[in-house]
């Protein structure tokens, strides 16, 4: 395995507050993990970071342009933060570019991150 790439801080989240999830395994916008993540990241303020660290749903094989309707809610709603890493897992392939450019940066792991003072391999 790779040691992994060195991502600046300003583009990993911000010095002060990042929130990191994982595996939640999505299916459709609206079962009970997609309602709950929703509403996760409506109830988050502005200025918190989101990192997906893979597996945010259940399998998503990205096709340039095209986001599955059943997950586009849940899709729309990262969108709307002010800065999320995506870090692929093995359940959601190819996602950069089906989301296009935005505020969503997605990347193949294994990334180091540096946030603040600390660096985590992710």
């Amino acid at each position: 395995m790779s040691a992994g790439r060195a991502v600046p801080a300003e583009r990993a989240g911000s010095a002060d507050r990042a929130v990191f999830v994982s595996d939640l395994h999505i299916r459709h916008f609206d079962d009970e993990p997609g309602r709950q993540f929703r509403a996760f990241l409506a109830g988050l303020d502005a200025d918190v970071d989101v990192v997906v660290v893979g597996d945010l749903f259940d399998w998503f094989y990205g096709l340039p342009g095209a986001v599955p309707e059943h997950l586009l809610p849940v899709v729309d709603a990262l969108r709307a933060r002010r800065r999320v890493l995506w870090i692929e897992g093995n359940h959601d392939m190819r996602v950069g570019r089906a989301i296009g450019p935005g505020s969503v940066e997605v990347r193949e792991g294994p990334v180091t991150l540096h946030v603040g003072r600390l660096s985590l391999d992710v």
